[in-house]
């Protein structure tokens, strides 16, 4: 009998048989009665308790059968696992002050507004991120000018912001209100309190710990100790058995339920004095509430009447104009600063609403990603991991597929296959082929001592034929139609010929970046705001150009004649707007290598939305030309102090700052030292310098990524064949029908995509969004990868001929896009709607990316049939690519996972309306 047994009955027939053993001269009947019998079932009871007991608390070092949050929590941390916590949602905001209220709040022209001020949109509390600051500077004509900034005085732990700086203060007219100062900022869905605890004497046992609860969904919550000497020391909280060598001052804490925290002073580093006060500042979200679209109608919400004044008496200016959109806050003295009827309208700005909130990680959330992240280990070491690495990225719409290239003693090196379906659910047709390129393409094919390279740019079409020797061969269009696949290449491909490689970019780019105030004329009345730049370098359109705009706002809602346009032309014959863009070869440290001028965008002005406001626009013309150290040439940007064009080199990255100058007379002409790079600035005034944050992608390097080894095949080389008919190996000639007369240069496994396929911007752009998607991840995996790891991304094929996928024996199927015929009747006519859903059901049966499966006709026809069984007589094969109805099974060869070949996917073909290539006859 197990010792460990639960089960009540084995542990009492257990206890008989100890008490028979030691007291041998009584029945078996007097153990199950009187005294005997009561002691052994309160024991058998205990012993049952301590097994089950302990059974479960050994469950809780498994990380899939802890059951106690703490335990799966910790589990969770020590895989990696770091976002358990909520995230806050976070909404774009213009906070509008009563200029001449503002003006009376502010103590030596400043004014600092409480970040524990709450702002209410209905029900839901928002607060700023930090103190915000506006103050004010005169200016030699009497004149006011704002500014507004964070006081980042302590690091906010639901914060991402990292610059002080805000855009310009706006001053504008708001109808029959006055004027009024707007400043651009962000509010956090967070709602914070502050719990404050003394520790009373010196007891190290008495002291070590203490617990708090909260509602809500946590955020996050740091800690600040204030001893009786006044020192003040902050704690990092950690989780209780994990370390951080990078965080020096830290207390540990642990869950002791859902909405309880235990902390814990760890002596070795920091344990409060006695009288010392413990502040803990804690920040608690609504999760994915938080989150809503933009608010049209003004909210009226008591809430927002901070302190003691209300709605009724206060008195705002914001009565009586329900027209106005917003939230309008009156502010009372806070424990923190004092106000005297201060006033704040909290208007929305963008079309994001409030939005990024996340809800806290549930535990059963938890449970489900620990044996994932736990496969993962931090670190990669065979294909096994790599597959349980892609797959917290794997999706139904896209998937990575790991295969062996080489493993020897030296390397590792992986085919990673990228098997994607479009945004109408369609396999995205692709392949993997061998691309033969003539050497005649070559600007110096006829000049053997210079070694131009060759640059192949996306949507250079590609034919994939068979040749004289039925072999299918490819080779570059001429402009003719053949028989056979046709493809291209989403990537620019720079062949080079001494050494001999092939590199892969991706130019096609669709960007935002963030900008940072890096300056600010503060003695000129005229700012402009803005945020963003926008980046495209589109396939179809202005193909060799970067397009990168900026949209320019006046900080101060007044028509100062900047820009005028002639009302019976349509044409820009006023503007007093220079931009400029300084472009850095690699970074900031370095002298400005060349610069550019936008050009003001006549169509968005008087548009709706951009009162005020101009967009201007930088038009960067390249040649495609690549340099041997993988710098592109930007061909219309101009010499620094000249006005001379000079094409310039310029890195993957280009970092760029752009600087916003107004013609005036009226101020003092400040430059910066800005015309020491740009001639004819003498009449301007320098208002702003914006810093890209992150800098201008240019294009995205993954030779590293992507990998092709380039063989050079001279046309006086002979060629080893197969005989397919006598089944002997011959020595031909040269066999490729589109043979160069210098040679031809193979690149080998060039993922490419079918030619008519990519037939608009969106779907290039969808296509490169998702390449880019899965080609950083690999990078990042990269990192984690042993030095002699590395991996090679491919695209699966599903649009061209098989060499996996057998129809008969010993004969591949023609293509791996399928084309299917059936035969249906119905009980009733009435059912022909039907139709569409077998056809939609035959296409997710297909097109399953969990597997590569084979396919039998039959187990797809009675799953069709026991699915529509009370509308169908029958329902029949009848042909699949042609073959008949007598090819009813494609089988796939196993070995291909052990080998070179490209994997494939079994699909249904797309026609050129989207539909399935799908044919159902009804009889």
């Amino acid at each position: 009998m197990p010792k460990l047994s639960s089960d009540i009955f084995e542990l009492s027939d257990f206890g008989n048989q100890l008490a028979q053993k030691y007291m041998d001269d009584i029945s078996e009947e007097t153990l199950h009665m009187s005294t005997f019998g009561y002691l052994n079932e309160i024991n058998s009871i205990m012993l049952q308790n301590a097994v089950v007991v302990s059974g479960e608390l050994s469950n809780e070092a498994i990380p899939t059968r802890a059951k106690f949050d703490r335990n799966v929590i910790t589990h969770a941390l020590s895989v990696g696992i770091n976002d358990i916590n909520a995230k806050p949602a976070v909404m774009k905001v213009t906070l509008f002050f009563p200029e001449i209220i503002a003006v009376q709040n502010m103590s030596n022209d400043r004014l600092i507004i409480d970040k524990n001020i709450p702002i209410y949109f209905e029900d839901i509390e928002f607060h700023l991120d930090y103190d915000l600051l506006i103050y004010r500077t005169k200016l030699i004509d009497g004149r006011y000018v704002y500014s507004a900034n964070y006081i980042i005085d302590r690091t906010n732990p639901v914060s991402n912001i990292t610059n002080p700086y805000l855009p310009p203060v706006w001053v504008m007219n708001l109808t029959k209100l006055g004027t009024f100062i707007g400043v651009m900022c962000s509010i956090t869905q967070v709602e914070y309190r502050e719990i404050n605890t003394k520790i009373l004497n010196d007891n190290m046992i008495e002291n070590k710990t203490f617990s708090f609860d909260y509602e809500g969904q946590l955020a996050a919550f740091d800690l600040e100790v204030k001893d009786p000497d006044g020192e003040v020391k902050y704690l990092t909280p950690l989780y209780d058995g994990l370390y951080d060598s990078a965080i020096k001052d830290y207390c540990y804490y642990t869950f002791v339920d859902a909405n309880t925290i235990r902390i814990k002073f760890n002596k070795d580093v920091y344990e409060p004095r006695a009288n010392s006060d413990v502040i803990v500042r804690l920040y608690t979200t609504k999760g994915t509430e938080g989150n809503f679209p933009t608010y049209k109608n003004k909210i009226q919400s008591e809430k927002n009447n901070y302190d003691v004044v209300s709605k009724s008496s206060s008195g705002s200016p914001f009565d009586n104009y329900d027209s106005l959109t917003g939230v309008p806050i009156t502010i009372n003295t806070t424990m923190r600063y004092p106000y005297n009827s201060l006033y704040m309208l909290v208007q929305q700005r963008g079309d994001q609403g409030s939005a990024n909130g996340e809800n806290r990680s549930s535990i059963a959330m938890l449970q489900k990603k620990i044996p994932k992240e736990a496969l993962a280990r931090g670190s990669v070491t065979n294909s096994t991991d790599l597959n349980n690495y892609f797959n917290q990225i794997n999706t139904d719409y896209s998937c990575l597929k790991v295969f062996r290239k080489r493993d020897n003693q030296l390397e590792r090196l992986y085919y990673t296959y990228n098997l994607i379906k479009d945004t109408k659910n369609n396999i995205v047709p692709t392949n993997t082929i061998d691309l033969n390129v003539p050497y005649d393409y070559f600007i110096d094919h006829d000049t053997p001592d210079i070694h131009h390279p060759l640059v192949l740019v996306p949507g250079t079409k590609f034919w994939y034929c068979k040749n004289i020797a039925g072999k299918y061969e490819s080779f570059i269009d001429d402009g003719e139609q053949h028989e056979g696949f046709s493809y291209m290449n989403p990537f620019t491909m720079k062949i080079n010929q001494n050494p001999l490689y092939c590199s892969y970019y991706l130019d096609i780019i669709h960007d935002d970046r963030d900008l940072s105030f890096h300056y600010i004329n503060s003695y000129c009345p005229i700012q402009f705001i803005s945020s963003f730049i926008n980046i495209d370098r589109n396939f179809y359109t202005d193909r060799d150009t970067y397009q990168i705009k900026i949209q320019l706002m006046q900080n101060i809602q007044e028509d100062f004649g900047l820009v005028r346009v002639d009302p019976d032309s349509g044409e820009v014959d006023v503007c007093k707007i220079k931009v400029y863009g300084l472009l850095y070869r690699t970074s900031r440290q370095d002298a400005v290598h060349r610069y550019c001028e936008a050009e003001l965008c006549p169509e968005y002005i008087g548009q709706e939305g951009y009162a005020n406001s101009y967009v201007f626009k930088f038009n960067l013309n390249t040649n495609n030309s690549m340099s041997d150290d993988n710098e592109l040439t930007l061909t219309n940007v101009y010499e620094p102090r000249t006005d001379i064009i000079v094409p310039g080199e310029f890195k993957a990255k280009m970092y760029m700052d752009i600087v916003v100058f107004v013609e005036t007379d009226e101020y003092e002409k400040i430059r910066n030292g800005i015309d020491a790079y740009i001639p004819g600035l003498e009449n301007y005034t320098l208002t702003n310098t914006y810093r890209v944050m992150d800098g201008v992608n240019l294009f995205y390097n993954y030779t590293d990524t992507i990998n092709s080894a380039v063989e050079f095949k001279g046309v006086d080389e002979e060629v080893i064949t197969d005989n397919e008919e006598t089944g002997e190996t011959e020595t031909t000639g040269e066999i490729i029908d589109h043979e160069s007369t210098h040679g031809t240069f193979k690149i080998i496994k060039v993922p490419l995509v079918k030619y008519d396929y990519i037939n608009s911007e969106e779907r290039m752009a969808y296509l490169i969004t998702e390449i880019r998607t899965k080609l950083d991840f690999i990078n990042l995996c990269l990192e984690k990868l042993e030095t002699s790891f590395g991996v090679d991304y491919k695209l699966f094929n599903t649009y061209g001929p098989s060499t996996i996928f057998y129809i008969r024996e010993e004969e591949l199927i023609d293509k791996v896009n399928l084309t299917m015929t059936f035969n249906m009747k119905l009980y009733s006519s009435s059912d022909k709607a039907i139709v569409e859903y077998i056809i939609k059901d035959i296409k997710e049966y297909m097109e399953r990316m969990d597997d590569i499966p084979d396919l039998h006709m039959p187990n797809l026809i009675t799953q069709i049939t026991n699915t529509y069984r009370e509308q169908l007589v029958f329902f029949e094969f009848v042909d699949i690519n042609g073959y008949g109805p007598g090819e009813q099974h494609i089988t796939k060869d196993e070995t291909y996972e052990t080998s070179s070949r490209v994997p494939e996917f079994l699909n249904i073909n797309t026609l050129d309306d989207d539909t399935p290539d799908i044919q159902i006859n009804l009889m």
